[in-house]
């Protein structure tokens, strides 16, 4: 009964939406204001871990759409959801409204759900680079900035997760990223440059190490540069300080200036049917029993049509040495991936 009691109760409520909806779009002509878009990813991998287990598998790995919205040239709003997998449902992923930056106000107020820009993390291959998966840091956060021709200079704060020293909890998070980019039919360049109060709040780190530690700053450098078909990209991000505090998953006292670092080299073929060949290589430092210590990486890349490609990736992953705290073993993963974006 309770089912269907919440069936009829949505039911009602999509038709009471679908009418304000059609009256809404009849006044805003809401089609020329909402953009829709969304992805659909599926893999077939075969994975080998550093113990040596073995396992093939065929996941839905995305499933996304996004709703990007501008009623005027200075207020538009995003909303972006996404399957999880492991909770098996579908969650908010980025969500967030920006003012400003418009020809006449180049300065913005941007609000919500989003990843700091600590960091870029860009790649063209299927798996992630380790500096991505170690410092990556989504938070409910608000930002100020202001883009300046090719200079863009971004200001934020957040709460996150972690809290120096206990006590009640605060917005005292907070960063500073500038970014500099031009493009023209020959050339691609872009620079940026960023810092947060609190590297250990990344999604990567903030629940293994202690919660209640001393806040650790950390600075991220990247450079990528695009000539007609080559691409090249080089990021490196690291902790100011030394962290000093109980590492949650052995129990013990440790002392870590992690930092990793990321560069990647692709080749793009611009024929009737687009490929992309592109090899990549991570490598962490004082992160042993958390992430791998290495990772090479390489995809090729064809789109089949507009909005569908076709992706086989390889990758592998070198431990730390068991003296460092690691296996000193080697996992690889080979996947294929189907796209479609839309």
């Amino acid at each position: 009964m309770k089912k269907r009691l919440t069936v009829a109760a949505l039911t009602a409520a999509l038709a009471c939406a679908g009418a304000a909806g059609q009256a809404f779009a009849a006044d805003l002509k809401i089609n020329d204001h909402v953009t829709l878009g969304g992805a659909i990813e599926v893999e077939v991998s075969h994975s080998e871990d550093f113990e040596g287990a073995s396992e093939t598998s065929i996941d839905l790995a995305t499933a996304k759409f996004a709703l990007e919205t501008e009623v005027n040239e200075w207020a538009s709003g995003v909303l972006a959801i996404e399957w999880d997998g492991d909770a098996d449902k579908f969650a908010v992923d980025e969500a967030f409204v920006k003012l400003g930056e418009t020809e006449a106000m180049p300065a913005y107020l941007k609000g919500g759900r989003f990843v700091v820009p600590f960091g870029v993390y860009d790649a063209n291959t299927l798996a992630d680079p380790l500096t991505k998966e170690a410092f990556e840091t989504k938070e409910d956060n608000l930002l100020v900035g202001v883009a300046a021709g090719p200079v863009t200079v971004d200001a934020f704060v957040y709460k996150g997760e972690t809290n120096e020293g206990g006590g009640d909890a605060s917005i005292d998070k907070y960063g500073l990223a500038v970014g500099y980019a031009r493009e023209n039919d020959m050339l691609t360049v872009g620079v940026h440059a960023s810092y947060t109060n609190s590297l250990f709040d990344s999604d990567g780190l903030q629940e293994v190490f202690d919660p209640e530690a001393d806040y650790v700053g950390g600075v991220a450098l990247q450079t990528s540069v695009q000539i007609v078909g080559v691409g090249l990209i080089g990021e490196y991000i690291t902790a100011i300080d030394d962290y000093e505090a109980v590492d949650m998953l052995s129990g013990e006292n440790v002392k870590r200036k992690p930092s990793a670092y990321h560069v990647e080299v692709s080749y793009s073929l611009d024929m009737a049917m687009p490929l992309i060949f592109a090899v990549g290589y991570s490598e962490t430092e004082e992160l042993a029993g958390v992430f791998p210590e290495k990772r090479i990486m390489g995809t090729v890349g064809i789109e089949l049509a507009e909005g569908v490609g076709f992706s086989v990736g390889f990758s592998r992953d070198t431990d730390y040495g068991v003296g460092d705290g690691g296996t000193g073993e080697d996992a690889d993963s080979l996947t294929a991936q189907l796209a479609y974006e839309f």
